[in-house]
Formats: C-alpha cells, sequence, structure tokens
C-alpha cells in the first residue's frame, strides 16, 4: 500500500490528465501538494496491480497489444453497416470521442457532421436523429477531426490554413477559437491533458499551439524538421512523445517537454510518403501505414519493425491503419476492393476483407475506443458506420 504523500500527488496528476482541472486544484490546495504535471502513473501502477507478468515476458503490463513472438490469431466477426451519412464530397476523415459516444466527419466540401453513436445503433431512431450537429465554418477541404479529451470540444484543420475549434454544447455551427497557420494543415492531435494542440501542415516543421495563449512553437532546430510536408501527428497516450510522418518518408520521434526530435527512421516504407501514424495504448508501439501497401509496428524501444501487415492496397496519401479497440486487430483500407481489411495485429495474418464496404476507395478509418465499432469515409462521398453483427 503506497502511503497518503505519495498516494495524493498521484491522484492529483491523474486528474489532470484526465482533464479533471478543477478537481485536481481543490485536492491540491486541501491537501497542500506541491504543483504536479498530468501523468498515467496511477492507472499505470492500478494496472501493474491487475496484470500478472509471465516469467518469460519482458514485456510492460501497460494496455492490450504485446508482440511476443509466440503469438497465435485471435479470430473477429463479421462486419455490418449500420449507418450511412452523405456529404457533397469525399469524407477525408472520420474520429471517434474518447468516450466512444461520438463521431465526427470532416469532408472536401469543407463541412463537419457530428453523429451519436447510440443513436446510431438504434435501428428505431430516425436518420435525422442521428447526425446531431452539422458545422461550416471552414472555406476549403477539412484534412482531418479530433476531439478535445473532454469530449466537449472538436477541433478540425483544413486546406484553408486554419485549425478550427468547435463547443458542441453551443447551437451555433462556427468555430469559436481558430488557430492560424500559413500552409494547409494535415494533420492535427491534442495532447492527452487537453492543453496543447500540435498540428502538420505542407510546411516541414511540426507546430505545437498552447490552446489558451494561443502561442505557436517549433522544434529548435533545422535538424528537428522533416525534409517536406508532414501527412500526420499524434501523441503517446502519456504524452513523454510526440511523433510525425511525412512525404520524406521518414517518422521522426519528439521530447514531449522539449519538443526536440530525439529519433529519426528513415525509409519506414521504402522512401515512399508515410501516410499515417498511431501510437499502441501502452505508448511501446507505433503504427505506420505508407504508400509502398504495408502496415509496419514499431517497437519504440528498438525502431525495429516487430510485425508487418500486407495483402492490402493503399495508393492515397490520407490512408490510415488503425488498432481496434482491444487492439487485437488492425483495421486499414483496401483501394483495389473499395473495402477495408482486418489483421490480427499480433502475428500480421489476414483474418477478413470487407470488399465493395464503399462505391469508391476509403480515405479513413477510425475505430470505436470502447466497442467493435468503425466508421469509415470514402471518395463516394460518405461516411459509413460499422459494428459486429
Amino acid at each position: 500500500m503506497l502511503p497518503q504523500e505519495q498516494m495524493l500527488p498521484l491522484i492529483v496528476s491523474q486528474l489532470k490528465q484526465y482533464g479533471y482541472f478543477g478537481i485536481a486544484r481543490n485536492l491540491q490546495d486541501a491537501a497542500q501538494i506541491q504543483s504536479v504535471e498530468p501523468s498515467n502513473q496511477l492507472a499505470e501502477f492500478c494496472a501493474s496491480m491487475e496484470v500478472k507478468q509471465d516469467e518469460n515476458t519482458t514485456q510492460e503490463a501497460v494496455g492490450h497489444l504485446l508482440v511476443t513472438g509466440n503469438d497465435q490469431p485471435v479470430m473477429i466477426g463479421n462486419y455490418s453497416a449500420f449507418f450511412t451519412t452523405q456529404h457533397r464530397g469525399p469524407v477525408r476523415s472520420v474520429a471517434f470521442s474518447g468516450d466512444g459516444r461520438l463521431i465526427a466527419t470532416g469532408s472536401e466540401d469543407s463541412s463537419l457532421k457530428v453523429l451519436d453513436a447510440d443513436r446510431v445503433m438504434d435501428q428505431s431512431a430516425e436518420a435525422s436523429d442521428k447526425v446531431i450537429k452539422t458545422l461550416y465554418d471552414h472555406t476549403l477541404p477539412v484534412n482531418e477531426v479530433k476531439f478535445h479529451p473532454n469530449g466537449v470540444v472538436l477541433a478540425s484543420c483544413s486546406d484553408d490554413t486554419n485549425i478550427k475549434l468547435f463547443d458542441l454544447g453551443k447551437a451555433v455551427k462556427r468555430a469559436f477559437r481558430f488557430l492560424p497557420d500559413a500552409y494547409p494543415v494535415r494533420s492535427i492531435d491534442f495532447h492527452p491533458s487537453g492543453d496543447f494542440l500540435i498540428s502538420g501542415s505542407d510546411h516541414h516543421a511540426v507546430r505545437i499551439f498552447d490552446i489558451h495563449t494561443l502561442k505557436c512553437y517549433v522544434p529548435p532546430t533545422d535538424g528537428d524538421h522533416h525534409e517536406s510536408g508532414i501527412t500526420k501527428v499524434r501523441y503517446a497516450p502519456m504524452a513523454n512523445i510526440f511523433a510525425s510522418s511525412s512525404h520524406d518518408g521518414s517518422i521522426k520521434i519528439y521530447d514531449g517537454v522539449s519538443s526536440s526530435c530525439i529519433n529519426t527512421i528513415y525509409n519506414a516504407h521504402n522512401g515512399l510518403p508515410v501516410t499515417s501514424i498511431e501510437f499502441s495504448k501502452s505508448g511501446r508501439y507505433l503504427l505506420s501505414t505508407g504508400m509502398d501497401h504495408v502496415g509496419r509496428l514499431w517497437d519504440m524501444s528498438t525502431g525495429k519493425v516487430v510485425v508487418s501487415y500486407t495483402g492490402g492496397t493503399q495508393t492515397h496519401e490520407m490512408a490510415a491503419m488503425s488498432f481496434t479497440h482491444d487492439e487485437n486487430h488492425v483495421v486499414g483500407p483496401d483501394d483495389d476492393s473499395n473495402g477495408f481489411i482486418i489483421w490480427d495485429a499480433r502475428t500480421g495474418s489476414l483474418l477478413r476483407k470487407n470488399q465493395n464496404a464503399h462505391n469508391k476507395k476509403i480515405l479513413s478509418i477510425a475505430a470505436s475506443p470502447t466497442d467493435g465499432a468503425l466508421m469509415t469515409g470514402s471518395e463516394d462521398a460518405r461516411g459509413k458506420y460499422w459494428n459486429l453483427k
């Protein structure tokens, strides 16, 4: 059992990590605790108490994904489409909120839609009730949508060089805040605390925005930057590091505090553009997608590939693979069949091809953080919600 003087700071830092800054401040004042940074240490400690380490495994007991080399494929059922929402242009981005209750879509027609996941699954609900908001404040195609950790704010980035923040708790359809850039913005991601947002644009340097002061920072030296435009940016779950991928074929890893580049994976996809990256829940692994039609799972401790995902075609510069909610599987687009593929995450075995999921190729795919649901966005201007039968 941890003594009180160790436990209380952990509780405060965990509350901040979850975005409950007011409660954390009250506890900090009442217990006369010195200021602590947001952290997942308490959650990790609890997880370590629940998970027994196999004596033959050196993996950390955090998250679900552990690659041992002796894994067997985990089978998965069939997916069915439960709902389709229509835009007037290709759907470039889809995303779930952290609690899985909301889904956002962003389109080439410059609009965003927000769906209620429970209503989408309710076959008796009217279609008009399932899309709870349509937002308009961009003037050019939307490239990515992302929910703030508090689930109330939705961010979007666009070819119009702006990042917009929308308050979903209000009836207005316009953004309450925007973060300007000089280049088309391709990707955004929130710090787990919600206080910062990173972005990647057609410029070669990552931007780090302070959400409260609106100040913008960039990694300090030229060596920290890519040689071409950025395709995707992502924070690790504990925010100790963040990463970016680029048309230059590399993946860069940055220190979460100094923003300095601490590692570069060159030629991550045989010199072709890296189109997407995503951290596992433990932060131990990084999943990358590239235009060589291969997904790769990188071990962050060694910088080496531990699993490859083959058998599909990814030809679009926005192609992305994603972990399912339990991290047992990886899902990604297959351009040849206008569908998506499901692989076993630990072995790379191709388990299922869902062909002709759309009328044209899939541009974006996201997995629910709470169940087996998926959302896909396509060149056919449709966003589709999928779940296991």
